[in-house]
């Protein structure tokens, strides 16, 4: 028994060691193979370089034109085994497109004809909804750009308007609606001569007060503003514009509300106001905004 055992062991490792030996021989003999073929394919290159004229001793312009028109050869040999390709790939599918056929014909037997027609509306269809996909998307893509220009047309009419505007001496306040410049007069106290206390209006509505009347008694109490309000649409609309007045410490010490109703696009419409006045000195700042500016609703 043991004698048996001991043999078995034996012929085990043998066979180990014979497989060791069997897979290092197979990589080695790969690996000559390997070796063989890529000789074997210098050796066929050197034939055809050989064949052209060329060798290791060959001047450098040759061998350089002759690289390029072996690459340009390349590149037209890949472009045809495109076109191959390409070409096998259309003979494939109508082989595909047979074979389905066939297989269809089997399959439905007399009810084929109408198979087909079923098969041949749904393609319609298919090939229909691809048409008003693209037909949208063209129509979106074409108001799209009508939208641009009719944006791109009032922009620039609005930046003309405004330059016509700011020549006039408009600004404007919000909503497209503008304002001229402004005057402000004080009334003296009784018994005196009427004097302004000037201001410099600048081009936005802002103002400076530039000199004051001396030697004069003023009553700050009561202000005249007047001025002009524009409608800068194509709209007929209602607008109010509100004037505050404040002091030094930014405290109101006036305010007046301008309506304009049913202003016509581009008239100025002038305005004169008398305000009662919290301060006894000339105001320090103001500010003009719009309350609203509605359209009319016409007929």
């Amino acid at each position: 028994m043991i004698i048996t055992l001991t043999c078995i062991l034996l012929i085990s490792g043998s066979v180990s060691s014979m497989s060791v030996v069997a897979d290092e021989t197979s990589s080695q003999s790969m690996e000559d193979r390997s070796a063989f073929d890529q000789n074997d394919r210098r050796l066929e290159a050197l034939k055809r370089l050989q064949k052209d004229g060329l060798g290791e001793r060959t001047d450098s312009t040759v061998l350089w034109r002759a690289l390029l028109d072996r690459t340009a050869a390349l590149m037209e040999s890949n472009r045809e085994l495109a076109k191959s390709n390409l070409a096998l790939a259309g003979l494939q599918d109508e082989l595909d497109d047979l074979r389905q056929f066939v297989v269809d014909h089997d399959t439905y037997g007399q009810d084929f004809t109408a198979y087909t027609k079923v098969v041949e509306e749904t393609r319609r269809q298919a090939r229909a909804s691809v048409v008003r996909e693209r037909r949208a998307r063209e129509e979106a893509k074409r108001k799209k750009q009508q939208e641009a220009r009719r944006k791109l047309d009032e922009s620039r009419k609005k930046s003309d308007l405004e330059k016509i505007y700011d020549e006039k001496g408009f600004a404007s306040i919000g909503q497209d609606v503008y304002t001229s410049r402004s005057a402000f007069f004080y009334a003296p106290y009784e018994g005196e001569d009427g004097k302004t206390i000037q201001y410099r209006p600048s081009r936005f509505g802002g103002i400076r007060a530039v000199s004051v009347p001396e030697n004069r008694e003023v009553d700050y109490s009561s202000m005249t503003i007047s001025g002009s309000v524009l409608n800068g649409t194509d709209l007929l609309r209602n607008i109010g514009v509100a004037f505050t007045f404040f002091d030094e410490s930014g405290n109101q010490v006036g305010a007046e509300i301008v309506e304009i109703q049913n202003a016509r696009p581009n008239v100025p419409y002038p305005y004169t106001r008398t305000i009662d006045m919290a301060l006894n000195r000339p105001f320090a700042s103001h500010s003009t905004y719009v309350l609203y500016a509605d359209q009319v609703a016409t007929p």
